[in-house]
Order: C-alpha cells, then structure tokens, then sequence
C-alpha cells in the first residue's frame, strides 16, 4: 500500500519521501517496489542526491533492480551529472544487473542535457560491441548532444549512422540535426537535410520549419525562405489548414516584401 502511495506522489518528490519514510516507521519491510517507486519520484523532479542515497540504502538492504539504476541514471541526467550517470552504469554491470537497451537510454541521454557528445558517442560504440541493438532513443540524444556542443558536422554524420544501422530517422531525428546546423548558420547542410526528409518520407513540422527559415533568414537566403514557405503552404492546403504563418522574427526586409505581393497574410 505504501509503495502504491508512494508511486502515485511520484510529481511531488518531498510527499514521496515522506511516505517511504514511515514505513520504516511503522516496521513495513521495503522492498524493491518500493525504493524504486521513490527514486522515480526523485527522478521526476531531478532529485539526483535524494535517489543516490535511495540507491545505497538499496544496496544496503542486499537488494537490487535495474529499474531503480534506471531512475537513478535518469535523474542524474536531469541534474546535468552525467558522469554520475555513466558510473551508475558501469556499476550495474559491477553487481551483475543486466544492461539492457533502456539502461544505456538513459546514460546516453544524461550526457544530452550536459552537451557531452563524446561521452555520448563512447556509450553508442558500447552498445553496439555488446549487440544491443539502438533505437532512435539512443541516437537522438547523442545527435542533440553533439549540436548542443555546436558540432554540427557530428550531427550529420550521427543522423547519416542511423540509416546505415537500420534504425529508423523520426521528425525528431531530423530536427536534431537541423537545429544543430541552424546555429551553426550552416543553411546549404539544412537544405540537404530537408531534401533527405523528402526523400524518406519524414513529417516536417513546426520546428524544422522554424529552425530552416531561421537560418535561411540569418543567412540572408530569402529565396530558400520562400521555396521552404511553398512547401508549408501546399502542404497546409492539402491538410485543410488555415493557421497563422510563422516566419522567423528576423527574416530579411526583402522576404516580406516578396510575401506581401504574394498577397500572404498573418505573419508572425
């Protein structure tokens, strides 16, 4: 009952806690499901100490699960300690826990929210050494972790892997590169990404939209805004869409002009 409670406050970490406590109080023995359902509590609200000692209390108790290293790989990650993440992965191979595709997730995505594209990297090559096979949860972090670092050429290549690995390239894969390549001002390798969408068939939406006609309007290529605008409008016309048009806030003069002739309304 306790580890029910204790699951169902997972969005108010302190409660959660609160709630694990008393069972010691009240001489209930906690078991896995229930240092589990508090580290996720702590993970959810990016309590990384609080599910570290959880995780030693655990190992204390002689128990273990690798949903628990799980949660508490994730919620190092969420506090920018992706080192702590990494450990915390090598040690459930230590205590013979099996390292599964989830566990390597959420070490991989740890080194996302810290801009750790090497890391990230390391961890894809020791999935694929030990045969686990990846999913876009594995290789979006590491595309993002690598444009978030501005290595935009090692987006690229990580989003070109994916398809020589057979993993399937989601709208979200795509956006990671294109968003890397967008900062980095690199308009003609956001064209090619574009082109490669079209290709396979990927669903654009509003972010790699707005991602493209930021660069193409930071770049000064009011053309390519207005091809990339083309294919939004007849795209949106064949959905039955009439929403508001986004263009980026600081698309060229000249742009506007063209789209005002074009007798295009309700810019933003």
């Amino acid at each position: 009952t306790h580890a029910a409670l204790t699951g169902a406050c997972s969005d108010q970490w302190q409660l959660a806690l609160g709630l694990f406590s008393e069972m010691a109080t009240w001489r209930i023995r906690r078991e896995e499901v229930s240092f589990t359902a508090a580290i996720t509590a702590c993970q959810r609200n990016s309590q990384w100490p609080s599910a570290l000692l959880l995780l030693r209390d655990m190992e204390q108790a002689s128990l273990g699960h690798q949903f628990s290293y799980c949660a508490a790989i994730s919620a190092c990650g969420r506090g920018g300690e992706w080192q702590r993440a990494a450990a915390l992965l090598e040690e459930m191979a230590g205590v013979g826990l099996q390292l599964d595709r989830i566990s390597w997730n959420a070490a991989i995505a740890a080194c996302q929210s810290g801009s750790q594209w090497e890391p990230a990297l390391a961890l894809l090559e020791g999935m694929r050494t030990r045969r686990i096979v990846g999913d876009t949860a594995s290789w979006n972090p590491a595309i993002s972790a690598a444009g978030n670092a501005g290595r935009w050429d090692v987006a690229i290549d990580l989003l070109n892997s994916m398809a020589e690995v057979k993993v399937d390239r989601s709208t979200t894969s795509y956006n990671a590169a294109i968003t890397a390549c967008e900062r980095a001002l690199q308009w003609e390798a956001v064209l090619g990404l574009l082109a490669d969408m079209e290709l396979a068939g990927v669903r654009r939406d509003f972010i790699t939209y707005s991602a493209a006609a930021t660069v193409f309007a930071k770049s000064e290529r009011p053309e390519d805004e207005l091809l990339l605008l083309d294919a939004r409008l007849d795209r949106s016309s064949s959905n039955g869409s009439r929403g508001r048009l986004r263009v980026a806030p600081k698309a060229p003069r000249l742009l506007l002009e063209q789209l005002g002739r074009r007798g295009v309304s309700g810019l933003s």
